[in-house]
């Protein structure tokens, strides 16, 4: 009976291997090269009965790497990385022949139309992402107490099968979903910098950082749809370009050998460039408080957790 019957059963496989190699080159502190390869696949029970958010699917990752890391002198070091990444999703979904139209699929990727069943096309999505990725970074020890850093990076992430596929409901969040298969790959441009003060007693660290990120994949709501198991939420994918900035502060202090003092901060802003929109789920400025004493073999902690409300949203009543 349909009593017993889950709503959502999926078997998911994956597949792994990686390759890491570190010789030794004259004139480096460190040198690491390798390789790492993934294979998932994707199915769905369709004894369910349910349509499926997530479709079956097979997806291919290949990542190829490698980072030196040179001294300059005694107080400057240079560090350096490179990653190229593929990735290949194939993959057999239903979707309403309303929303193929809607969304104008029926012309953009009409190769993909396997068999048109009347209320539902068989679709048979295929594709292909490569992508480059590189840091550079500095260390500088200003003395024995002081040490700046920076880094800059370029990388990419692609879109994931629910950013792609989503089309229906999400039992757990209770939600519909829809995803989008006209999405691109996320591209980040990265500057972070550092400062860190440490001696017997204090240690403090301080790094703020900014990112730039074109076609940033969100999710948010855009409506309610009335269904034979009632009223959803409809949350949709999209891509936009965004700013990231920041800034996360850790101290340590040391009263004695036994008894100690830490705290954590971190703040993070997002924001859409060209509306200046608040970007929806940003974490709230968070600050943890804490004190340890050890004593003997025996560690005493007592811990505050401070978050504060986040009043920074898009209007997406």
């Amino acid at each position: 009976s349909d009593q017993n019957k889950a709503s959502l059963d999926l078997d998911l496989q994956t597949h792994a291997v990686s390759l890491d190699l570190a010789p030794k080159l004259v004139g480096f502190n460190s040198l690491k090269t390798g390789f790492s390869g993934r294979y998932l696949k994707n199915k769905s029970n369709p004894n369910t009965g349910v349509k499926r958010l997530i479709p079956d699917y097979k997806r291919y990752d290949l990542g190829f790497y490698a980072l030196a890391t040179k001294s300059l002198n005694n107080d400057l070091v240079v560090d350096a990385a490179v990653r190229l990444d593929y990735m290949r999703i194939e993959s057999f979904k239903y979707y309403y022949s309303a929303l193929w139209t809607q969304r104008g699929y029926d012309t953009t990727f009409a190769a993909f139309e396997v068999e048109d069943l009347g209320t539902q096309i068989l679709t048979a999505p295929k594709f292909n992402y490569l992508n480059p990725s590189a840091s550079l970074g500095t260390s500088w020890a200003l003395n024995e107490q002081n040490r700046l850093s920076m880094n800059l990076s370029l990388g990419a992430r692609n879109p994931n099968p629910s950013e792609l596929f989503s089309e229906g409901l999400h039992h757990s969040a209770s939600r519909i979903e829809i995803g989008d298969l006209r999405f691109k790959p996320e591209i980040a441009k990265n500057l972070s910098l550092g400062y860190r003060y440490q001696n017997t007693k204090l240690n403090f660290s301080v790094n703020p950082f900014v990112r730039l990120i074109d076609r940033f994949i969100l999710i948010e709501p855009t409506g309610i749809q009335q269904t034979i198991r009632g009223n959803f939420q409809v949350w949709s994918y999209r891509q936009t370009d965004v700013s990231l900035s920041g800034l996360d502060m850790d101290t340590q202090y040391a009263f004695t050998n036994k008894f100690g003092f830490q705290q954590q901060f971190s703040l993070v802003k997002g924001y859409e460039l060209e509306t200046k929109t608040p970007l929806i789920n940003m974490p709230g400025v968070n600050m943890i408080n804490a004190l340890n004493y050890t004593y003997k073999q025996i560690e005493m902690r007592i811990e505050s957790d401070y978050t504060w409300r986040q009043n920074e949203f898009p209007d997406t009543n």
